[in-house]
């Protein structure tokens, strides 16, 4: 498994612009616990959930995305790949 956005009970939403690199989104049905929220996308790390952003509507908020990527893991999130894309 690569990196990968998620969502769950959001339904498909477009590509926001990200990396090649990372993978999706790829919509799911809703959690039927509730703990993953149909408001949000999940950064999916091959081992766990490493971050979660808003929905905007019926897109994926590619700033608030590209913010929590480029977060220092001492925001507690995992080091991202260096590949990570470069925000102007």
């Amino acid at each position: 498994m690569t990196w990968q956005l998620h969502t769950y009970g959001a339904g498909e939403m477009a590509r926001p612009e990200v990396p090649e690199w990372l993978a999706g989104p790829v919509a799911f049905n809703a959690d039927p616990r509730g703990q993953l929220r149909p408001d949000r996308t999940y950064l999916i790390r091959p081992e766990f959930v490493a971050a979660s952003t808003p929905l905007q509507g019926d897109e994926i908020d590619s700033s608030q995305l590209r913010a929590t990527m480029a977060a220092p893991a001492d925001h507690g999130l995992v080091a991202l790949p260096e590949r990570t894309f470069r925000t102007a």
